[in-house]
């Protein structure tokens, strides 16, 4: 199995991509840590633990607050002695363009976004950095690569996790730890919510290791770089 003896946290897990992603991850020999506030946790608990019931975690953390998520990643490291992938699954959207979106929802997409790119990485990587390797997989939109009916802030906050990719790439690689960015199209459409679960998983495996600093576009073609 492609994740045998791993343990994976999944940050913003909760969601119906999160659980997609523990799910292929559980599938594959992973431990799947999942952050989550508490009040969440009962229907994702019984979906995953009926099947997994060995391997499947729940650690409670605000993602927006650094103390917890430091606090978090001491307790996996205490609990499990390793974390090999971090996934982040930020993904907050809002509406409106630059004339209509209030300074209060710029900075709250943004910092769901974005800033908390940096609490987990911050929290987590002393860790992998400790035992010289692991995975840190971001998830992106396409609203970051080019124009179309997104929010402002959104945009500019997948724009801005794509350079958060390229730069953590390069402060980590003597490390021998990989950072990557999957750039999604639409998650309403299943398949396309397949494929990026799918990516998250080679690039979360050991079968990436001379993947790092890149942004993989799984759109079906809606966009294609030269």
């Amino acid at each position: 199995m492609r994740m045998a003896d791993k343990t994976a946290v999944l940050v913003k897990g909760v969601s119906e991509l999160g659980q997609a992603a523990a799910e292929e991850l559980l599938k594959e020999g992973a431990a799947a840590v999942i952050l989550v506030d508490e009040e969440k946790k009962a229907g994702l608990a019984e979906a995953l633990t009926g099947k997994y019931p060995q391997r499947v975690f729940f650690v409670a953390a605000d993602t927006g607050d650094i103390l917890e998520m430091e606090k978090a990643a001491r307790q996996i490291e205490d609990t499990f002695g390793k974390m090999d992938a971090l996934i982040n699954l930020q993904d907050e959207q809002s509406t409106g363009g630059c004339m209509e979106i209030s300074e209060e929802e710029w900075s709250r997409v943004l910092k769901a976004n974005l800033s908390e790119l940096y609490y987990s990485a911050h929290s987590f990587l002393p860790g992998m950095k400790k035992r010289r390797g692991g995975r840190v997989v971001i998830l992106t939109s396409m609203a970051g690569r080019c124009a179309g009916d997104y929010d402002i802030a959104y945009g500019a906050a997948k724009t801005g996790a794509m350079g958060f990719t390229r730069g953590l790439a390069m402060e980590v690689r003597e490390y021998g730890i990989t950072v990557n960015s999957i750039a999604a199209g639409d998650l309403r459409d299943a398949s396309v919510k397949n494929a990026v679960v799918h990516a998250i998983l080679y690039l979360a495996s050991d079968e990436a290791p001379w993947t790092t600093g890149d942004c993989m576009d799984v759109n079906g073609g809606a966009f294609m770089q030269n």
